[in-house]
């Protein structure tokens, strides 16, 4: 059974964020920090094996209308985990 998902990169979902971020008038300079770098080797016996990778981000937003502007923009690109 061959395994068709598409999983987008780390690299271009970041990118993404980091688009959606700007349009939310966030300036990733002073106010987008990088808390944790994580990876891992994932073993399936019988299947390639698969390294992932993930980023945890904080981000500050001094405004509830600035808030409402990057959930539903990390919510268009379908990043969930926030």
């Amino acid at each position: 059974m061959k395994d068709d998902k598409r999983k987008e990169t780390l690299e271009k979902l970041e990118q993404k964020m980091f688009d959606q971020l700007t349009k939310a008038a966030i300036d990733l300079n002073k106010y987008v920090f990088i808390l944790n770098m994580m990876s891992h080797l994932q073993y399936r016996w019988l299947r390639k094996d698969e390294i992932g990778s993930g980023k945890k981000y904080q981000i500050l937003a001094h405004d509830a209308a600035t808030v409402r502007k990057v959930y539903e923009g990390l919510h268009n690109i379908k990043i969930s985990d926030i």
